[in-house]
């Protein structure tokens, strides 16, 4: 039994074919989705649909990450205040690409998947690692989680935890796809960890030509270093811009800080 681990795909449909590319030739029996499938690279609808094309052909386990949980809460709250110049630039370019089947789509995910194959051990599977329910009644010997975009592999008590790194937005210094095949031999599941080239060129080129990138805060230039570099050019954005607020004794609440802050944070990390 081998299974594929894909997680934060980040609306980068180049880089989730590509993956694919390699499943389909790799004898695969099902694949594990550990959130985070839209908004960043504009291209989430297509996102959401090639996996639940891919849905029809493998079976799968599919959890919802915290960008999904965004758009969800956005859609039900009264209050659309998202602009494309405030730092929710990019989720709500994936959410006005989505229809109400869409919506239903993302709603109909869980937290937490447990997979159960015969004689293997269970394996617990949720998005971020804070969220496992890890106490002494927690029956699971293996857990697979994303959101950190890293590869991951360690124990702790006993418990395996495996995360697979991003598909599409990865942060390790590795400017590819990244995805994770378990296989369950020895009375164990067993990581290999996979990193893929691809063509960056094209999410790139979509970024630049988007609304994304066309207004204030500009988190395009961001995501077109990450995809160029592997590093995280978005965390040290927004890291740099609540340092130069808290310095100035003002909120550090995303949406609350002035643009000439974001401007000068550009600045400081080189894109300016």
């Amino acid at each position: 039994m081998r299974l594929a681990v894909l997680s934060d795909i980040h609306g980068n449909l180049e880089a989730l074919k590509r993956c694919f590319e390699y499943i389909d030739n790799s004898n695969i029996d099902g694949i594990v989705f550990c959130g985070d499938y839209i908004s960043d690279v504009p291209q989430s609808k297509e996102v959401l649909n090639y996996i639940r094309y891919k849905s029809e052909q493998y079976r799968t386990w599919i959890v919802w990450g915290n960008r999904e949980e965004y758009v969800l809460d956005y859609h039900d709250s009264p209050v659309k205040n998202w602009t494309l110049e405030s730092n929710n630039a990019a989720v709500l370019v994936a959410y006005n690409s989505f229809n109400e089947e869409d919506i239903n789509y993302l709603r109909s995910l869980k937290k937490y998947e447990i997979i159960d194959i015969p004689g293997a051990p269970k394996i617990f599977v949720t998005h971020k690692f804070r969220d496992i329910p890890y106490n002494d009644n927690f029956n699971f010997k293996y857990v697979l989680f994303g959101h950190e975009h890293h590869q991951l592999f360690f124990a702790k008590k006993g418990i395996r935890f495996f995360n697979p790194g991003s598909a599409g937005l990865p942060a390790d210094g590795f400017p590819g796809a990244s995805l994770l095949i378990i296989e369950f031999k020895n009375n164990g599941w067993e990581p290999t960890f996979i990193h893929l080239e691809y063509d960056i060129s094209i999410p790139i080129n979509i970024i630049r030509n988007s609304q994304i990138n066309s207004k204030t805060i500009r988190w395009g230039d961001m995501l077109i270093k990450t995809l160029e570099t592997g590093d995280d050019w978005t965390g040290k954005y927004i890291r740099e811009v609540k340092r130069l607020a808290a310095k100035r004794n003002i909120s550090t609440v995303l949406e609350n800080i002035p643009y000439d802050i974001w401007k000068l944070a550009r600045k400081n990390i080189g894109l300016e």
